[in-house]
């Protein structure tokens, strides 16, 4: 038999051609675009162009390539990322439980052990493998995240400085690190919301390193100044009411009269009298001569102190409550309301970098005021302050005050008599009013750190023992020790103010 040689080198080279594509198409996935998948068991396939994949860096939470076993229960993909899934068997039939979350790229036809699955929604879906008898190769999820490649990216170009790791679970990130302040924590936490269509999504559990308590001192200092000062005359009378004289003048003579007929129709029967009341004044009294000068000076100070966590809001109040009147319905009833007065300090305070304290601090010094009374319910003096400030762990700042001078005259007296010279000033009456307020707050913050475990705070009661019957009707003592030391039986008391400050 005659075999013709070039026919022969011709159908093996081509023969061998078709083999080399066949085997590089194994090799390559299978891009399905504008493919309906359907959501019933079945046969995943696809007719379309091969499309050459390039191998990226993993992702993070991720892998690149997937190989699948029994012990392998969740697949775990970037949204819009295609990893490799190799398994046991070679692939016949695929069947996803929800398309729209999950895809498989690649052919199936039963002669490939390896499969590409496309991230298309955040969200999980079942998947199960079977070869071509129907045996199940892999039986488990796919779970499809958030990628935050791009939003690890960014943290670190942003803030490279900071070791910051951001992971995905499904459609929520969650940032976990150290970072060197809570500044830098809501930088972090800002800069991933900008990544996700959600901000309440985005799970901050970063560590802040170095102290984030802060210590607030307040010192509300308030000084006033009263001068009054009167001069002029009084003069008294006294006025009676004297006995009058009375003429009786009858309505009935004549019985068409309007007032006579309407005295008949009201039934009354007795007649009508007018008649003259004469007042009478019986004597002057006093003349006074007033001369009035009266100083006054008060002292108000405040110091409250307050400890807060850097990004939390603490509050303080030392004082009370009163009823103030709010509304009065129809029917007369009245509603109260309890409204607190006294020393009032609230603050939010921001640990930053390099030891600044950002500060938001509203704080208030209020008591009641008789003198703006009303239906008998005092009114409210209030001293407040609220602003936002930087500084650093140890300074002090003022963050207000004021100076406020009231001056007022009054000139009382009788019309035309007291505007004559000299004798002028025996009709009328002046009075001079002068008062002066300076108000200063000033601030204070420091970072603070808890003392040791068995260290001990000192307190203002420390070393008090109260009085016995003997050292207080006898000595006069209000306490009996307020010292480590025992007092002498007739020690001299200390003068001036005393006590306790801490610092």
């Amino acid at each position: 038999m005659r075999i013709n040689v070039n026919k022969l080198i011709s159908s093996t080279l081509g023969a061998l051609a078709l083999f080399m594509t066949i085997t590089s198409g194994e090799a390559q996935a299978q891009q399905v675009p504008g493919r309906a998948t359907s959501a019933t068991l079945g046969t995943v396939s696809s007719t379309a162009p091969a499309l050459k994949l390039t191998r990226t860096a993993a992702p993070i939470q991720t892998q690149a390539e997937w190989i699948l076993n029994n012990d392998t229960e969740l697949v775990r993909v970037p949204l819009n990322k295609i990893v490799s899934v190799k398994l046991p068997g070679k692939v016949r039939n695929v069947i996803i439980g929800n398309p729209a979350i999950a895809n498989i790229v690649g052919p199936n036809d039963g002669t490939r052990a390896h499969v590409y699955v496309l991230a298309l929604l955040v969200g999980s879906t079942s998947i199960i493998f079977e070869d071509a008898q129907g045996n199940i190769l892999y039986k488990g999820d796919i779970q499809v995240d958030i990628d935050v490649v791009g939003i690890q990216s960014a943290i670190s170009e942003l803030l490279p400085d900071e070791k910051i790791q951001v992971t995905a679970q499904r459609n929520s990130v969650f940032l976990k690190g150290f970072v060197r302040s809570a500044v830098v924590s809501a930088q972090a936490f800002d800069i991933v919301g900008r990544f996700v269509a959600d901000a309440n999504s985005v799970i901050n559990n970063l560590e802040v390193l170095g102290s984030r308590q802060v210590i607030m001192q307040v010192h509300v200092s308030e000084m006033k100044r009263n001068v009054i000062k009167q001069l002029g005359f009084d003069f008294t009378y006294s006025k009676n009411i004297g006995t009058g004289t009375s003429r009786a003048l009858s309505l009935t003579q004549d019985a068409s009269t309007p007032l006579a007929a309407a005295r008949t129709a009201a039934g009354l029967t007795a007649a009508f009298a007018t008649g003259n009341i004469l007042p009478a004044i019986t004597g002057f009294g006093n003349i006074s001569y007033q001369v009035l000068e009266e100083n006054g000076l008060a002292k108000t100070l405040a110091e409250p102190v307050l400890t807060a966590i850097s990004g939390e809001t603490a509050t303080f109040l030392a004082g009370g409550t009163f009823p103030m009147l709010t509304t009065i319905d129809t029917d007369g009833n009245k509603t109260y309301t309890q409204t607190p007065f006294g020393i009032r300090l609230s603050f939010t305070p921001t640990v930053m970098d390099k030891g600044q304290i950002n500060l938001h601090i509203a704080t208030e010094v209020s008591d009641r005021d008789t003198s703006i009374a009303v239906d008998g319910i005092p009114g409210l003096k209030i001293n407040r302050t609220e602003t936002v400030v930087d500084l650093p762990s140890g300074g002090s700042l003022i963050i207000s005050g004021l100076i406020q001078n009231e001056l007022i005259n009054t000139v009382d007296g009788v019309p035309g008599l007291k505007d004559m010279p000299i004798i002028g000033a025996l009709f009328r009456s002046e009075a001079y009013r002068n008062k002066e307020t300076e108000l200063v707050v000033t601030i204070t913050a420091y970072l603070a750190e808890p003392v040791g475990n068995n260290a001990r705070l000192a307190l203002p009661s420390d070393g008090f023992v109260a009085s016995s019957d003997m050292d207080l009707y006898l000595l006069g003592r209000l306490h009996k020790e307020y010292t480590k030391l025992p007092l002498p039986p007739y020690a001299t008391p200390l003068a001036g103010p005393y006590g306790y400050i801490m610092e």
